[in-house]
């Protein structure tokens, strides 16, 4: 695997002008590669062009081979533009900062030339897709049909995020919550009436009038309904949830005999 060390103050630029869109994913684009058949400046200029088709999707934060090459020393670059494949993709993502690379070739075999463009995931360290395109007619039909090959280089990929259903909520859950936190406020209320029928009994001790007494007792019975009540519905939402079946909580099971069979279905709770 190659090593690659890039300065922490470079690394910095870059990853703030690929993650600059907090909703959109980073993509580097590396300079296309050759065995023949095609100039520098030709793959440059495809290269160019490779990134203004991705930016042109409108769901990626781009950084082009021209950002590299302006930001970067040559040897650095250099070590960055060789990787081409899974080997070193995690080691250049971390150093440009990206989710994603895009990778390209282009070669010349008699009179087609073959272009090959890869995706790579960056985090996962994986071939995401690869498209490849023979091409016949001359240079400028590259040009004709990378458009369309990076259509199909990002079509496979997923960039929304899944949104996980949530799963039905089981009424002995449901029940259980309501019965639960309605016997705690009702314990609650027992225990501001018992506060208050001590406050009353106390004041009809000091001075002895019906309605402090009257207001005793009131508070006394709403007491006792309350921590009745109340301790009666804790109970019950604790039963609910010791009753509330797991997701494999039940088997059925078939045991052939020799005349007939014996089914049988279980369960736990």
């Amino acid at each position: 695997m190659r090593n690659i060390f890039i300065p922490v103050l470079l690394t910095a630029i870059l990853s703030g002008s690929a993650l600059g869109a907090e909703d959109q994913i980073s993509v580097a684009v590396l300079e296309f590669s050759t065995k023949g058949g095609v100039t520098s400046e030709q793959m440059e200029v495809l290269s160019d062009m490779l990134t203004t088709e991705i930016r042109k999707l409108g769901k990626y934060s781009v950084i082009g081979s021209n950002d590299i090459r302006a930001t970067f020393q040559l040897e650095e670059r250099r070590r960055i533009m060789g990787c081409d494949d899974e080997s070193c993709v995690a080691e250049v993502g971390g150093a440009l900062g990206v989710r994603r690379i895009v990778v390209g070739n282009i070669g010349l075999f008699g009179q087609t030339y073959l272009m090959n463009l890869k995706l790579l995931d960056t985090r996962e360290v994986k071939l995401i897709s690869a498209v490849s395109r023979s091409v016949k007619g001359g240079q400028d039909q590259l040009i004709e049909v990378l458009p369309q090959m990076v259509k199909e280089l990002f079509d496979i990929e997923d960039l929304e995020p899944v949104v996980a259903e949530s799963a039905p909520v089981s009424p002995y859950s449901l029940w259980g919550h309501v019965t639960l936190w309605s016997g705690v406020g009702l314990v609650a209320l027992g225990g501001v009436s018992a506060w208050q029928a001590s406050a009353s009994g106390a004041e009809y001790d000091k001075y002895g009038k019906t309605s402090d007494k009257d207001a005793s007792r009131t508070w006394s019975g709403v007491m006792w309904a309350g921590f009745g009540l109340g301790a009666a519905l804790i109970a019950t939402g604790i039963t609910l949830w010791a009753l509330e079946p797991s997701a494999d909580s039940t088997a059925a099971t078939v045991i052939p005999l020799p005349d007939g069979a014996v089914f049988s279905l279980g369960g736990s709770w």
